[in-house]
């Protein structure tokens, strides 16, 4: 950004040049399992999203672990045993299991465990 004056005003420019992004992709790769590899970059780049991890596993063996970073410079890169924030997914993932257990009548669900709110329909 630089400035100047303009009939004793003072006025700025400034360009804005976004730092460019590149892709990795960290683990190791399974040729049966590369579309994975290929749908996780295209949607990543679409939505500008800057890491994830995958882990896919069958019958209790891992086949694949990635770590993908779609960053700049200054970003660190994604390992697949890098740690995320599980964030608000933890609701679904709590309600599926309490879906599970129920239908297996392991639970009972009986109650409600709380009261609707006073402005609910």
């Amino acid at each position: 950004m630089s400035g100047y004056l303009d009939n004793k005003k003072q006025k700025f420019a400034a360009v804005w040049v976004p730092n460019s992004r590149n892709w990795h992709v960290t683990g190791v790769a399974s040729p049966n399992l590369s579309p994975f590899d290929d749908d996780i970059e295209l949607f990543m780049k679409e939505f500008t999203i800057p890491n994830a991890s995958l882990a896919v596993s069958r019958n209790g063996k891992l086949l694949m672990a990635r770590g993908y970073s779609w960053i700049t410079s200054s970003e660190t890169q994604t390992e697949p045993v890098s740690l995320f924030r599980i964030g608000s997914i933890s609701k679904v993932i709590t309600a599926t299991a309490i879906a599970i257990l129920a239908e297996k009548e392991d639970v009972i669900v009986k109650r409600q465990t709380c009261r609707p709110h006073r402005h609910a329909r």
